[in-house]
């Protein structure tokens, strides 16, 4: 209240007028803060789509087919009734095949394309992040706008854009910080893996994370098992394990203890850290405060590392079936599932069922086989412990259907 001011309703009425033109200056200045993006989601692509033609009539002129094809391909096809999850490169690098200087002057103007639309893609992500607390009018509502998702969708659409984003600039770093990763050298990376790089451990794909002088020994054939060193055949050779025995694999996000030789605990890893990347993809913003997710486009924000999940491997069906009956009666009728008594993700090495519950998720060929690098797949919400996906014609209701990018090599990067 100003000095001298009544307390009563007109003097209150006094007050709110006097502070009125400050209101709106700060509204005004928040505004200008979020500008709407220039072009829109459909101008950005257009604009794309007219570099890429450009680029692929030089390369198919200068003889590059490869090059051309790769371009011509880069596009995502309309979603449709799927959601894409994306793998996203470490960097963006040159396909090795690339020789001829004429080649490598239309790859970098194939990456400025890219960094282009990223750069409007990113600023898409954060005019959806800063709508968060704006309620849409009524006409807004009656005239969805593709640009401008509705409330309860903006986190999920924050999300899906970044990760296009990086898809076209994989060292985009605001959109890399505000889905998580940090930077450790050269490399981005997740918060659990900075974590163990700063206590001196090393990840190879064969053997998880292990301090810098155990991966040593590893690599030279040697294994470490609950205070002993033995070789990698008599490691091999222990094929009776019991599942409190079993042989300990740890990722950025799980930690597998599995009584399956070490290749398949390997295998099982890379199916899991690839089904965190989907899930996090497909239900990422659902655990995330729009608020939260605004400070982390701006850079005031990050992620903390997280507790690993628990999975288990088991050598063989029998030992899967044994184990989890002692929770689950029914738990022989499937190929691998989730204990809410024991939480874990539980699977057994081996072919699959043909018949049964499971028999439902089967992989599907929804695109066609000449793009090179697309898959279909889909997370379940207990089932199946790897990204299976359902078939069109008999969907799965515990599932959910979305689309990741696999690349067969590198140069699809």
């Amino acid at each position: 209240m100003l000095p001298g001011r009544r307390t009563g309703w007109s003097g209150l009425a006094v007050a709110w007028a006097a502070a009125l033109p400050a209101m709106v200056a700060v509204v005004e200045m928040v505004a200008a803060a979020d500008p709407a993006p220039d072009k829109s989601l459909a101008q950005l692509d257009e604009t794309f789509a007219a570099a890429a033609q450009g680029l692929v009539r030089r390369a198919e002129a200068g003889g590059w087919r490869q090059l051309a094809a790769l371009i011509a391909s880069w596009n995502l096809p309309a979603e449709a009734d799927r959601q894409f999850a994306l793998a996203i490169p470490a960097t963006v690098s040159a396909p090795e095949w690339i020789a001829a200087d004429g080649e490598r002057e239309i790859w970098a103007d194939f990456v400025a394309a890219r960094q282009a639309r990223a750069a409007g893609l990113f600023e898409h992500a954060r005019f959806a992040a800063a709508a968060h607390d704006r309620v849409p009018t009524r006409a807004e509502q009656a005239q969805p706008n593709a640009d401008r998702p509705p409330l309860s969708q903006r986190s999920c659409a924050v999300v899906s854009l970044l990760h296009r984003v990086l898809r076209d600039d994989p060292d985009h770093e605001r959109a890399r910080t505000a889905l998580g990763w940090t930077r450790r050298g050269a490399a981005w990376v997740w918060p659990e893996a900075a974590r163990r790089l700063d206590k001196g451990e090393e990840f190879d794909a064969a053997f998880g994370w292990l301090p810098a002088a155990r991966m040593a020994r590893y690599r030279a054939g040697d294994r470490y098992d609950r205070g002993r060193w033995l070789t990698a055949a008599d490691d091999d050779a222990r094929t009776d394990l019991a599942v409190d025995k079993g042989r300990k694999f740890d990722t950025d996000h799980w930690e597998i203890l599995a009584t399956a030789p070490l290749p398949a605990a390997a295998a099982v890893a890379a199916v899991l850290e690839e089904t965190f990347l989907v899930w996090r993809q497909v239900f990422g913003a659902c655990g995330v405060e729009p608020a939260d997710l605004e400070k982390r486009l701006r850079g005031r924000g990050r992620l903390l590392p997280r507790t690993p999940f628990a999975a288990v491997l088991c050598a063989n069906r029998d030992q899967y079936v044994t184990e989890l009956t002692k929770l689950e009666p029914t738990i022989g009728r499937t190929a691998s599932g989730r204990s809410r008594r024991r939480p874990a993700t539980w699977s057994r090495s081996g072919p699959r069922p043909s018949a049964g519950p499971s028999a439902a998720v089967t992989r599907a060929a929804c695109l066609p086989p000449e793009s090179g690098f697309w898959r279909t797949t889909s997370t379940c919400r207990w089932r199946s412990s790897r990204p299976w996906a359902a078939s069109p014609s008999r969907p799965t209701p515990a599932c959910r259907r979305s689309t990741a990018r696999s690349p067969a090599s590198p140069t699809s990067s």
